[in-house]
């Protein structure tokens, strides 16, 4: 602080000969130093209390932060552990006879390896398949160990520091998550029988990372203790909804003590159980579960017909999505039909109709068929209608948001927001065959839907193609035209205010 002190000249002190002139302004000046050394010692204090206090802050919300991670993250291993399958779960199955379980054994190399067949039981397991880079060049990252570790399990219970003085070596386990219910194809499905896919029970506490419905292309490696479970509280409804392909769970590969976590028993599927993985089971003292998909198919598949079935036409379009999330989880039933048809009018949903009547007639699934095509017709009808109560609604908000001289895109969420475009057959002008049409994208309980609405009568009679004719239809384009019109006219009187 004594660079913001008044310097007084270095002269002596006027003595008592000196006349009293003098010696008033030497007073004066010893004061006015005296007052400004005290106001800048009183600034340089102020300024180290606020800094103080700024820092205190950022370290009370660096905590606070911490603790909510750490809750959010032992929240979502609770939740974990409380689903997942556990060895002692199938043994009481067994126990009590269920009829959707089955234990057997298979010997090697003088050790009878316990085998659980899952046949239509219930189950969310963790799995890492150890095999999955096996065919990489050298300079893909644990194609080396992939094929390494297919041979010699021990690799696996390398510590953290032995194993991490090799190139391309990790300190995660990227897991796919398996729900029986929902996405029964996941990675841990076996490419090939050289495949080797380990199975866990549980997580241990802080060993959670970060989760994704999708590829999260996590890195090799996090700092111990790290995790991003404060963003992903509701990560497990997540992957159970959205992940019907490949999701990933990223956690921990060591204890604090730097010893690695190993697996419960190894996935096998259909009876496919090779050498290679009577050798881990054997290696880690633990037993084969072995899935058949069949009997989780056919449960998946009764689901979704009893959920479209409970569809009718006084339905809202809210309880429609229900169904279409049920069907979403239906894997099998993916593979044969479709729903959610994005495009209205030009024909194509007759023509997809008509080929499904013909693929199924006379086979098993003829009457799978038509209760989907019965609600295709219904979803359809009840989606316009939604639109247009959709589209009536905003008009009236956008409108009153703008007489209230508010914007009105900022007062809606995301979900919330209707995306709405208008495009005229004119600007396609090398190709007749596109007709005017409007798109109309919204999400409602989790799930986007895309329209394209399509003035395809008109279209098909200036192409003069009559089968074109018969499937076209425009009555749904001209119902929705005058509404996205006005909407998107209200939109863009809202947004003059505040350009």
């Amino acid at each position: 602080m004594s660079s913001n002190n008044i310097s007084i000249p270095n002269h002596e002190i006027p003595d008592a000969g000196d006349n009293a002139k003098a010696r008033s302004e030497w007073s004066a000046l010893e004061d006015m130093a005296g007052e400004q050394n005290v106001a800048a010692a009183e600034k340089e204090k102020a300024k180290f209390r606020e800094e103080f206090v700024h820092e205190m802050d950022k370290y009370r919300l660096r905590k606070e932060n911490e603790v909510r991670a750490r809750r959010a993250q032992e929240s979502i291993e609770r939740e974990f552990n409380s689903e997942l399958l556990t060895i002692d779960k199938l043994e009481e199955e067994v126990l009590v006879e269920n009829p959707e379980v089955e234990k057997s054994s298979k010997e090697y190399d003088g050790v009878e390896i316990p085998v659980y067949i899952l046949k239509g039981l219930p189950f969310s397991m963790l799995s890492h398949n150890i095999a999955y880079k096996k065919n990489g060049d050298e300079g893909t990252i644990g194609a080396t160990t992939s094929r390494r570790l297919i041979e010699d399990p021990s690799i696996w219970t390398q510590p953290e520091e032995e194993a991490l003085k090799e190139q391309n070596r990790g300190n995660v386990i990227s897991l796919s998550y398996i729900n029986s219910d929902s996405n029964l194809t996941s990675r841990y499905i076996l490419n090939d029988q050289s495949d080797i896919c380990y199975g866990f029970s549980s997580i241990a506490p802080f060993q959670y990372i970060a989760a994704s419905t999708t590829d999260m292309r996590s890195p090799q490696h996090y700092n111990k203790g790290s995790t991003e479970a404060r963003t992903e509280i509701d990560i497990i409804d997540k992957l159970k909804k959205e992940s019907a392909g490949y999701n990933e769970i990223v956690v921990h590969r060591y204890t604090e003590d730097g010893q690695p976590y190993k697996p419960d028993y190894i996935i096998a599927q259909h009876g496919i159980i090779t050498e290679d993985m009577l050798r881990h089971a054997k290696f880690f003292n633990v037993p084969i579960v072995d899935i058949w998909t069949g009997p989780y198919e056919e449960k998946m598949q009764k689901r979704t017909i009893a959920a479209l079935e409970s569809v009718n036409e006084n339905s809202s379009y809210e309880e429609i999505m229900d169904a279409v999330n049920a069907f979403e989880m239906d894997e099998y039933s993916k593979n044969h039909f479709r729903i959610l048809f994005d495009s209205i009018g030009d024909g194509s949903l007759e023509k997809h109709r008509r080929q499904t009547r013909r693929d199924y007639q006379g086979g098993k699934m003829e009457e799978s068929s038509e209760i989907f095509l019965a609600f295709e017709k219904i979803e359809i009808e009840k989606r316009i209608d939604f639109i247009e109560k959709e589209l009536t609604n905003a008009i009236m908000e956008c409108k009153k948001a703008t007489s209230e001289r508010r914007p009105y895109q900022q007062e809606k969420s995301p979900d919330q927001m209707l995306e709405v475009k208008i495009r005229d057959s004119a600007e396609y002008i090398y190709d007749p065959t596109i007709a005017n049409r409007i798109y109309v994208k919204f999400q409602l309980k989790g799930h986007p839907v895309e329209t394209k609405i399509i003035d395809g009568e008109r279209r098909a009679v200036d192409i003069n193609n009559k089968q074109d004719v018969a499937d076209s239809d425009s009555d749904y384009y001209d119902m929705i035209f005058p509404l996205a019109t006005q909407y998107l006219e209200a939109i863009r009187e809202n947004e003059a205010l505040f350009s």
